[in-house]
């Protein structure tokens, strides 16, 4: 199997994007009880995790939960497992994810989330 990457431009951005597959989704609390969630991606030789933000301020658990059912295309949590997804970044292969993208979904950046966190 061959790593598959593109260019995906977004308001004028251009990110590196690697196509990816969902093997782990998570919303609840984590081990010291703040309700987290994160989408685990696997790629060839390797995964990453995208998420892991505190859900319990203000809209940031409504905004998490739309923006990826909304990028992936999908009206269930449990949808996810399995489903393909452009992994966006700006630095390179294995840096930061940016943000997902559905095969037939819109774009979802980490930076809708971070506007609200404490």
């Amino acid at each position: 199997m061959t790593e598959i990457q593109a260019t995906i431009t977004h308001d004028g951005v251009d990110y590196s994007a690697e196509l990816g597959r969902i093997v782990q989704v998570s919303l609840g609390p984590e081990t010291r009880g703040i309700l987290s969630s994160y989408i685990m991606i696997d790629f060839i030789g390797s995964g990453q995790g995208f998420g892991g933000y505190d859900l319990r301020h203000g809209d940031a658990c409504a905004r998490w939960v739309n923006g990826v059912l909304h990028a992936m295309n999908v009206d269930d949590w449990a949808e996810l497992r399995g489903k393909p997804v452009w992994v966006l970044r700006r630095n390179g292969p294995r840096g930061l994810i940016e943000g997902i993208k559905g095969l037939d979904g819109p774009v979802f950046l980490r930076k809708e989330m971070e506007s609200e966190q404490p």
